[in-house]
């Protein structure tokens, strides 16, 4: 069995590569075959470059939450996952406790306990971990320039979301759900864990050993909504909000109009064309603690 660090070269504010040789000298101090793996923002060219994994290989990823996704569509989905979180938001460490600090994640790679969780998948089949949303917030994602994200972190989203409670079009949009229920939405989120952009808990019920997305949604009067849902979820009371409709569903279709709402996943931004979402059949593996 060989490891691969596969890591972002931007994350953590540049210290990518230089963390990756850290996990990597204690690994190998442990007596493990290591190597290096630059992502590539390519993904046909970065999955060229992962061809060189086999299935009995352990992936650890160094990076944000995105750097995850990206690694997920590339390396084999049989090989084993581990996560150091270098992003904004890491809400993968936040989900499963996972270690902050190199000495105890190496511990915890060495350990080598897994858990089985069930991706999504799109209609153009790229794999997602986190959710899916569509809406405010996504916008909120694109408005924000990368150097400031990179520089400021989760400061650089505050001005970008309040100019955008405001200017924000709201384009509707109609969900399908697997048991045939239909809903008109001008935001959704549709999720495979119980925290969302970071520490907030938005699906405390869901069990991302099970194969159901949690679908929030928000209908009508969405400014309105959604400014009363941002205090409402920094309280940990979001589902008190009247305007906020909660259902379970292991597909969901999207229908929209000429108008698409921008969309992110697992705080990427997303072609606004996706249509329909599902929870794959076969899990991978994530080392944990």
């Amino acid at each position: 069995m060989k490891y691969w660090c596969m890591f972002n070269p931007v994350s953590g504010r540049g210290a990518g590569l230089a963390t990756a040789h850290q996990i990597q000298a204690a690994l190998q101090n442990a007596g493990c075959s290591v190597s290096l793996l630059e992502t590539d923002p390519d993904p046909a060219a970065f999955r060229q470059h992962c061809a060189v994994v086999a299935p009995e290989d352990r992936v650890i990823v160094i990076g944000g939450d995105g750097t995850f996704r990206h690694v997920l569509n590339a390396a084999p989905a049989n090989a084993g996952f581990a996560f150091f979180g270098m992003g904004t938001a890491n809400v993968i460490t936040i989900e499963f406790d996972l270690p902050k600090s190199i000495e105890a994640f190496v511990a915890m790679v060495l350990a080598g306990h897994t858990r089985r969780l069930y991706p999504g998948r799109t209609d153009d089949g790229s794999l997602f971990l986190m959710m899916v949303s569509l809406g405010l917030d996504a916008a909120v994602l694109r408005d924000v320039p990368q150097w400031l994200k990179n520089r400021i972190g989760k400061a650089a989203f505050a001005w970008s979301l309040l100019r955008g409670l405001f200017t924000y079009a709201y384009p509707p949009m109609t969900l399908e759900l697997a048991d045939g229920t239909r809903c008109r939405a001008t935001w959704v989120l549709v999720s495979r864990f119980r925290h969302y952009g970071g520490a907030y808990l938005v699906a405390p019920e869901r069990g991302v050993d099970d194969r159901c997305f949690t679908v929030l949604t928000v209908g009508e009067k969405p400014r309105r909504t959604m400014l009363r849902l941002l205090w409402r979820t920094w309280r940990g009371t979001h589902r008190e909000e009247p305007g906020l409709r909660h259902f379970e569903s292991t597909t969901v279709r999207f229908h929209q109009g000429a108008t698409m709402a921008p969309a992110q996943m697992d705080g990427d931004l997303f072609s606004p064309g996706v249509q329909f979402l599902e929870v794959v059949e076969k899990p991978i593996l994530l080392l944990v603690p």
